[in-house]
């Protein structure tokens, strides 16, 4: 893939339009909307993860009654007569949002969400020539003849202002609505798909402040501080729904109340015109845009942002210093300097901010969201599937019992309920939340993490902490500092499945796997979303604001864990938390050893170490959840919500403790002390771990020889072997072919001697083939309940033949390749395609196996490319589990990357594949497929 270019500033710039619109609001969409039909080339960035901020996020579409919608499309399609709604159901959010995404598609808009809106750019002329948009993957800059901001912030006089006019400063008014179950006020009716004869109904709440201060981040302290007062106000047990976002009001300016959105909707149609008139009759600007201003060196060194825009993170590019920046970093009063910074307030950031609180530290916890416990409350994941149940995540459940009536048990707690709990947790104990605050950027000394650039809906702000914790699941801060991360993609095509679904109007549990999705990529997360709300339509109340994916970008950390840890049960020294799940794998494996004996459904003890959460050479943060250094068959064990929920809360008292001596290295945490009191913390750590030996693999050392005299019939087994490779080779050369023994144990010990590298059992694997009358049951990505092998037996035999490049399979092996066709399982072509890639090393072969490929690649296609997100959306239909598409376009991948190895064809069909995937509207594909062809020297 061809990097993006750049301007001034050394950001990527991901367009370049006639007009750049800063909001989401209607408003915004209306002008947006309204320039592009007009002929403009339009780019929209936003901060939230949909558009309609000021009705949907606000709940301010559940009230407004709007008189007449006449003059304009976009009110007609969004307040259509009462006669004409949906199933009976109020103008809900989940509507507002995908009407508003549609109003967008239909006018050729190009935009983007979780985008803040930071500093202009300018000519060499002094125009305005572009915006540049902070997003938590990192900045981009969009080139635009004119910039239209439509963020709706509020622009606070200081003391100074106020001086100079007389004036005091401005009385600020928020509102907030909730949906209560039962209770007075405006009926709300369930959405279509979740009707219920019980009532529910809008209640209001409104809160003033007339904040004192010099700077706008005093302001936003004391509004942050509202908020919170508002969320505490507005929930009660029946509490079924509470918007996103306070609307904002300033006293003063409000006496003739709210400009009327129907009248800025209009407004809005109206400049769209004319500001696209006047872009279009403008030449084209030239010269690269550059910043107004820059900060000092000294300062700017030690600002980390991303390169990161959609195809900036594909491309992998690293990391560049000396962005400009306004001058926050250099105003100590709009600086905020705590003990412990906690990026992200879900499973696991929440705990970790609790803990670290309670132990004593000064404690700030920023969250994107408006929800605390991220994926088991925004994701609507409820439900805990396994863990280890124990400590943090047996306080939790006890809470949803004891203080909220019972509704919490095992297996599930009300989101909205567990959402406040943690918020009311943090503060009680003395910490801080902000909530739809992101990081965008890391504050670095050297190789330490000193603190994080944070944007708000208020600008953007400097933290500084002595320690940070990196909740976001992404490695987000890890990356932006430009300590070592990796992604999956970056390997391989095995993806796990991603989604996000309708919020419930009552609350209950959601869990979906429909698509895959990068986290890393905001394009993408604008697709899914996009996707997500066409598909559900009209049936939901709300959608939920957040991806739900499995698998995410990782910290590389001291220890890298593997399903040999995971097998042998290793207990570690730095140990923060015990794990108890199976391979839910939601997808392919891909660890060699799962090639002897595939993982099953069974669940399984594991320990997670401190030295799986630091990046390896950095100090000053520790990154959790999903973001751990593992190998990523391991994550199913590893992620699920107990654990992510013990793990931070062990680390935020690692923190706290740490903190009050000065020390900024996680991995010098008082360990034993750190046991003792877990141990005693309601069983979060069971008492085995004060008595463990720390032996690894070699404390198993001596049951080897029993080990490898044995049938290899369990995990255990094949794990210890694969961990002690050298004497595992020796001892199953002699023995692999022993008659005496039974066809399977042969087989394995073949298996696993091919997996070590080593062709001794070559005869045994040859056999397996030959004995084969054609392909066996496969494996197709299906998704949800996705366990077991992800390679049928003879599978492992074709891609273990392949390891060791055996040429004698070439014959069997083309001949079940002549009998793959378009409905084929994804299996069996992956395992072609994998031992085509390793006999590619055979110049005799490789012609022939090239047009094996060729053919193949020819039946299963055309390609299932989607390069527009309308060619995504195409593909959706009403079943949220259709996987078709999924598996199309995983074996074409599979395909042209082995073709390309085999020197492509005639056609060039491979290298052609690999440039339309490259290009693919899903990151997950788009990123895999570069990575590939700049693997193989493709031009993309």
């Amino acid at each position: 893939m061809k990097s993006k270019k750049q301007n001034s500033t050394g950001l990527p710039i991901v367009a370049k339009v006639d007009i750049a619109v800063c909001g989401g609001s209607v408003a915004a969409v209306a002008t947006a909307a309204s320039a592009a039909r007009a002929g403009a080339s339009v780019f929209l960035g936003c901060p939230e993860p949909y558009l309609g901020e000021d009705l949907a996020a606000t709940g301010e579409c559940l009230s407004l009654d709007i008189a007449s919608t006449a003059g304009s499309p976009l009110l007609k399609r969004l307040f259509p007569k009462k006669a004409d709604l949906p199933h009976g159901t109020p103008v809900a959010p989940a509507r507002i949002k995908r009407i508003l995404d549609e109003a967008l598609l239909d006018a050729g808009v190009t935009f983007r969400f979780l985008s803040y809106p930071e500093q202009l750019l300018f000519d060499d002329k002094n125009r305005v020539a572009g915006v540049v948009f902070a997003t938590k993957s990192g900045w981009y800059a969009v080139e635009a003849k004119r910039v239209i901001d439509l963020t709706g912030l509020v622009d606070f006089p200081d003391e100074e202002d106020d001086a100079d006019d007389g004036t005091e400063c401005s009385e600020i008014v928020l509102s907030a609505f909730a949906v209560r179950e039962g209770g007075d006020g405006p009926e709300v009716p369930a959405s279509a798909d979740e009707r219920d004869k019980t009532p529910a109904h809008l209640v209001r709440a409104s809160v003033r402040i007339a904040p004192k201060a010099t700077t706008k981040g005093a302001y936003a302290d004391a509004v942050s501080k509202a908020e919170q007062s508002l969320c505490a106000s507005l929930w009660t047990k029946d509490t079924l729904w509470i918007s996103d976002h306070c609307s904002i009001e300033i006293a003063d300016e409000a006496e003739d109340g709210p400009f009327p959105l129907a009248e800025a909707v209009r407004a809005g149609e109206e400049a769209g015109k004319v500001i696209a008139a006047e872009a279009l009759a403008e030449p084209a600007r030239t010269g690269a845009p550059r910043p107004l201003s820059a900060m000092e060196p000294e300062t700017r060194s030690r600002v980390r942002v991303g390169c990161t825009d959609p195809r900036a993170v594909r491309e992998a590019i690293g990391w560049t210093r000396g962005i400009p920046f306004p001058d926050f970093l250099d105003d100590p009063e709009d600086a905020l300097q705590v003990d412990v910074l906690v990026v992200g307030g879900g499973a696991a950031g929440a705990p970790a901010a609790i803990a670290a609180a309670r132990a004593g530290a000064k404690v700030l916890c920023i969250e994107s969201l408006s929800w605390l416990g991220g994926t088991s409350t925004a994701g609507s994941i409820a439900n805990y599937y396994y863990g280890y149940r124990q400590g943090f995540s047996a306080e939790c459940i006890e809470a949803m019992n004891a203080v909220y009536g019972g509704w919490g048990n095992d297996y599930y707690a009300n989101p909205v309920w567990k959402s406040e709990w943690l918020r009311s947790e943090i503060v009680k104990a003395g910490g801080e939340v902000w909530f739809g605050a992101t990081a965008t950027g890391a504050i670095v000394e050297g190789r330490q993490v000193v603190g994080a650039v944070v944007h708000t809906r208020w600008g953007c702000r400097a933290v500084f902490a002595k320690l940070v914790i990196d909740s976001t699941g992404n490695a987000d801060i890890a990356a932006l500092a430009g300590a070592p991360t990796h992604e999956a993609w970056q390997d391989d095509f095995v993806f796990q499945g991603s989604g996000t679904h309708t919020r419930p109007f009552r609350p209950a549990c959601r869990n979906t796997d429909w698509t895959f999705i990068l986290d890393s990529d905001i394009a993408d997360q604008t697709r899914a979303f996009v996707a997500a709300r066409r598909r559900a339509g009209d049936a939901a109340f709300d959608m939920n604001p957040l991806v739900g994916t499995r698998e995410r970008r990782q910290i590389v950390g001291d220890v890298t864990l593997t399903p040999v840890d995971i097998y042998l049960e290793t207990p570690w020294p730095d140990t923060v938390a015990r794990c108890h799940s199976n391979f839910d794998t939601h997808g392919m494996t891909r660890f060699p050893m799962f090639h002897v004996l595939p993982p099953d459904r069974r669940p399984l003890d594991a320990w997670l170490p401190m030295g799986a959460l630091v990046p390896k050479g950095w100090t000053g943060l520790a990154a959790t959840g999903l973001a751990v250094s593992a190998q990523r068959d391991t994550m199913p064990v590893l992620r699920m919500i107990p654990e992510c929920q013990n793990q931070a809360y062990a680390v935020g008292l690692a923190a706290a403790w740490l903190a009050a001596t000065g020390e900024t290295d996680f991995r010098r945490a008082d360990f034993d002390r750190l046991h003792r009191v877990l141990v005693d913390y309601r069983h979060c750590l069971p008492e085995s771990i004060l008595l463990a030996p720390y032996g690894g693999p070699d404390g198993h050392a001596p049951a080897l020889d029993r080990v490898l005299d044995g049938p290899l019939s369990t995990h255990g087994e094949v794990a210890l072997a694969y961990a002690h490779r050298a004497e595992t080779v020796r001892t199953l050369s002699k023995s692999v072919h022993d008659k005496d023994e039974d066809a399977d144990v042969r087989l394995r010990r073949a298996l696993l001697l091919a997996v070590l590298g080593s062709a001794a059992g070559e005869p045994e694997l040859l056999a397996a083939l030959k004995a084969a009358k054609g392909w066996d049951e496969g494996w197709n990505y299906r998704g949800m309940g996705q366990f077991g092998r992800s390679l049928s037996p003879l599978d492992d035999v074709v891609v273990c033949l392949g390891r060791i490049g055996s040429a004698k399979a070439a014959p069997a092996v083309l001949k079940l390749a002549a009998a793959i066709g378009p409905d084929t399982e994804l299996s069996h072509v992956r395992a072609f395609a994998l031992y085509a890639e390793e006999l590619a090393k055979d110049a005799a072969l490789r012609p022939k196996i090239a047009r094996a490929l060729s053919k193949v690649l020819a039946t299963i296609g055309p390609l299932h490319v989607c390069p527009t997100l309308a060619d995504d959306l195409a593909t959706l239909d009403d079943n949220w589990c259709n996987n078709s598409v999924r598996n199309a376009s995983l074996k074409e991948l599979f395909l042209a990357r082995a073709l390309m190895r085999c020197g492509d064809d005639a056609k060039k069909s491979g290298a052609a594949a690999l440039r339309a995937y490259a290009g693919d509207v899903r990151g997950q594909f788009a990123a895999s497929a570069s990575a590939a062809a700049r693997a193989l020297a493709v031009v993309v």
